[in-house]
């Protein structure tokens, strides 16, 4: 069954078509999110873009075909899944697109086969990634084998069949007194053994060449670097290629203290019997020497003494290794290879929670503990390490009675008899728990933070944070409440049934009227144990609360059993009793201080949480609050900035209007002046305020209120002042040269009166007595500042004529608007008449 949404990517150039193949996807059960294209193009940017998970293709497409669209796929996405979907495949065609690589094919006169079709082909993803799952596991146990062989505390060795030896590890050189296995290599065993020992190794050595046995331990003495020597346990195994003995492996421990231990045991027992003989003597000689009777007693009290400390301190260690284990969470068993008896020491025991009067299970019985993966895999590991001679280990799941379940990593080790023959199997169980625990709770955190940090439509996060949630707990059901209004519905669920979420969904009390209760600070009554976590009235001095604000049980039982004694909780529901949910965890979503939602698990199933995973996802908690309410206020800013640009546009928009009014006011006026010199005043007052509420029109009609395009407002402004002047067309023109050039509204007020006094200037005086002629305007951007040159090739400036020094009213503006901007202005007089400005950018 697929619990994932799949992103499914349709190639379909017919519309009707694309939504025949959806509403058949919708017959079905597999949830999906589906993505249509109708060329090259866009399936090449879909495939770049975003995850897809399988992708449905047309076989005839305009332009394009289902065989490139299948190349291009298995070039970018190899592994993603391809189905022809078509209406006039035929046989051939159909067997050449599935030798292409195509994973199946749908004809659209039988699209009943579309979605069996598709779970079949994810079925095949699962089971391609499972096997390099498998595969990187393969190598992270060969890696970890190898970590373990160097830093285990026994020696480890290789040697070929002439006995030389061709690997050591680091314990080994230590404990012969080298400084690294380097030193060691291609040396003969026989240099690392004590001369007296030499002659037996030597007839272990060619029956060994002969006919590939060795025992199963042996005990020799070593001779170290430095002449020192050290007794040690051997443990050999044959290496064999086949039929032909290729050498031999094994482990050896140092034994030197315990040897030493034994040779104390051996001579304190020496001395007990020797006493016992001097106590027979002295019994002989009570009556001539009691005196010597007394002190040889006294001896022999204290050899005893010795010996009862000496055993002590044996079973001392023997209880340390015991208390080792079972910090460690570690124990031993054992199998018996032709009884099919099992040993369980005390600690698996305890590791199984199972009660040692039981005794041990039988093979049959332990298998139940596992998945039928893992116990076929431990079936096999245990044949093989028979079959090899070999020790193997794997990590699998136990789950225990009451549906507690743990991670244990085992090893299985043969053990041989004098013939070689292997009679048993031993091994070490590690209790893993906490580590797989911890990484898994560590993948989660980390994708939970990645889906937030890319948060950007709040609904589909929140349901694939939920899914993750639900999946890596393994509850039933998983809800989400947020703010809204005064009270807090459920935002988003998973698994509840609708009757639940409908009388659930609000936690706010009603009245007669259907109207929210406030109480007296005007904050909203909150009902049921939701509203006591979110309104922050947790008590973790209270059973069922945590330090971090929330509330969780293990059994409904419990809960209601204690809000009857307590009567604390008076506005507790009983609808997740009533439901038969017995676990129940509501966790806060916390900002800062603030209480923004909660995380609702539930689940029929007694005992699905413990105070570690309650603590785990109030982290989870904290991390979506402050990701919803840095949503919300980023939110708030884009609203308000669209607020404050509409506003902007609005002012624009009104400056405009009025200052087109009070030039339609001043040309209202100088319809009753009698003056040609008064007429033409007006008139330029009338330009210059139309140059400006032409600046204000295209702030607000422009996508972008902070700067203008000025090369769309000189072309309106010379149209302007054409009017304005009556000139008749053809008379001369005007040659603009802005390209690309924007002006904030600070200097394009100045800028543009600027252009519209030596415009009209230029229209003016420029070309009298109906003479024709060009008017050039060049703006332009040279590195910090911008340069604008306002010319013609008309008659020029009378020669007496000086600026600045003129009184004209329109060069007196230029400037003053110059020098406003922090600019200069250069005037050439060569062909008719140049103004130069230069102003800062």
């Amino acid at each position: 069954m697929i619990d994932k949404v799949l992103s499914l990517l349709l190639l379909e150039d017919s519309p009707d078509d694309a939504k025949i193949i959806e509403r058949e996807l919708r017959k079905g059960t597999v949830p999906f999110r589906l993505t249509v294209v109708d060329s090259e193009r866009n399936f090449r940017t879909a495939l770049e873009k975003a995850e897809i998970d399988l992708v449905l293709s047309d076989y005839n497409l305009p332009g394009f075909s289902g065989f490139a669209a299948l190349a291009i796929c298995r070039q970018q996405c190899p592994d993603v899944p391809f189905i022809f979907v078509s209406g006039v495949l035929g046989e051939e065609q159909a067997i050449e697109t599935l030798k292409q690589g195509a994973t199946d094919y749908v004809l659209k006169t039988g699209l009943s086969r579309l979605v069996p079709a598709i779970e079949r082909a994810m079925i095949e993803v699962d089971v391609l990634n499972e096997k390099r799952r498998a595969e990187q596991l393969l190598i992270e146990r060969e890696k970890k084998y190898r970590t373990l062989v160097t830093e285990i505390n026994d020696g480890v060795f290789i040697v070929d069949n002439d006995g030389v030896l061709l690997y050591a590890n680091e314990s080994l050189s230590s404990m012969f007194g080298y400084d690294s296995p380097d030193e060691m290599i291609g040396m003969h065993y026989s240099n690392l053994m004590h001369p007296e020992d030499v002659g037996n190794a030597s007839a272990l050595s060619y029956r060994f060449q002969k006919e590939g046995f060795l025992p199963e331990r042996l005990e020799i003495r070593g001779v170290q670097r430095d002449g020192g020597m050290c007794y040690v346990e051997v443990k050999p195994v044959v290496i064999r290629n086949g039929g032909t003995v290729g050498g031999a492996r094994g482990v050896i421990r140092d034994m030197t203290e315990r040897r030493l231990a034994e040779e104390t045991i051996r001579s304190q027992k020496n001395e007990l019997e020797l006493s016992n003989k001097v106590l027979n003597t002295a019994f002989k000689e009570l009556e001539s020497s009691s005196e010597e009777l007394m002190r040889r007693n006294e001896e022999l009290v204290a050899a005893q003494n010795a010996l009862i400390e000496k055993n002590a301190q044996i079973q001392a260690d023997e209880q340390r290794l015991k208390e080792a284990q079972e910090l460690g969470r570690m124990g031993s068993w054992e199998f018996d290879v032709e009884s099919g008896g099992i040993i369980w020491s005390e600690q698996v025991f305890k590791l199984y929670e199972r009660d040692m009067a039981l005794g041990p299970p039988t093979v049959e019985e332990e298998q139940s503990y596992y998945t039928p993966e893992d116990a076929a895999t431990l079936r096999e590991y245990a044949g093989l390490a028979i079959q090899n001679r070999a020790e193997y280990s794997h990590d699998f799941q136990v789950f225990l009675p009451g549906g507690k379940r743990k991670w244990f990593t085992a090893t299985i080790t043969p053990v041989n008899d004098a013939a070689g023959t292997v009679r048993k199997l031993k091994g070490v169980v590690h209790d893993i728990t906490d580590r797989k625990i911890a990484e898994r709770r560590q993948a989660l955190a980390v994708a939970i933070l990645n889906t937030l940090n890319e948060l950007k439509e709040k609904r589909e996060t929140m349901r694939e944070i939920i899914l993750m949630l639900k999946r890596h707990i393994g509850v039933e059901a998983v809800g989400l409440r947020l703010h809204e209004d005064h009270d807090y519905p459920y935002f988003e669920t998973n698994g509840f049934p609708d009757d639940f979420i409908e009388q659930e969904r609000f936690l706010c009390a009603r009245d007669e009227s259907g109207s929210a209760v406030l109480d007296a600070g005007g904050s909203p009554v909150l009902e049921c144990m939701c509203g006591v976590v979110i309104s922050g009235g947790s008590d973790p001095s209270k059973p069922f609360f945590t330090p971090g604000g929330s509330f969780w049980t293990n059994s409904m039982d419990g809960i209601m059993t204690h809000t009857n004694e307590d009567g604390r909780l008076s506005r507790l529901r009983s609808r997740c009793k009533d439901e038969g949910y017995e676990s129940v965890a509501l966790v806060p979503l916390r900002s800062k201080t603030r209480i923004i939602g909660l995380l609702q698990f539930n689940d029929r199933r007694k005992n699905q949480f413990t105070p570690d995973l309650i603590s785990f996802l109030e982290g989870i908690g904290a991390s979506i609050g402050i990701a919803l309410d840095r949503y919300e206020a980023e939110e708030h800013i884009k609203r308000a900035l669209e607020e404050k640009e509409v506003m902007l546009k609005e002012i624009h928009h009104r400056v405009k209007n009025n200052l087109q009014l009070v030039s339609s006011m001043l040309g209202l006026q100088a319809r009753y002046i009698r003056d040609a010199r008064d007429v033409e005043l007006f008139n330029d007052s009338c330009n210059r305020i139309r140059s400006m509420a032409l600046i204000h029109e295209k702030l607000y009609m422009s996508e972008d209120l902070s700067r203008i395009d000025f090369s769309e407002f000189i072309n309106a402004l010379t149209d302007e002042l054409a009017r304005s002047y009556n000139i008749v067309s053809g008379r001369y023109k005007v040659s603009i040269d802005v390209r690309n050039i924007f002006l904030n509204i600070n200097k394009a007020i100045p800028v543009g009166l600027i252009i519209n006094e030596l415009l009209s200037n230029a229209m003016k005086h420029a070309f009298p007595d109906d003479k024709s002629g060009t008017i050039f305007v060049e703006l332009k951007k040279e590195d910090d500042s911008y340069l604008l040159t306002v010319s013609d090739d008309g008659i020029g400036l009378p020669e007496d004529f000086q600026f600045p020094g003129t009184t004209t009213l329109g060069l007196t503006l230029v400037d003053t608007f110059v020098k406003q901007l922090n600019g200069g202005i250069d005037i050439v007089r060569d062909s008719g008449l140049t103004y130069i400005i230069r102003f800062a950018g």
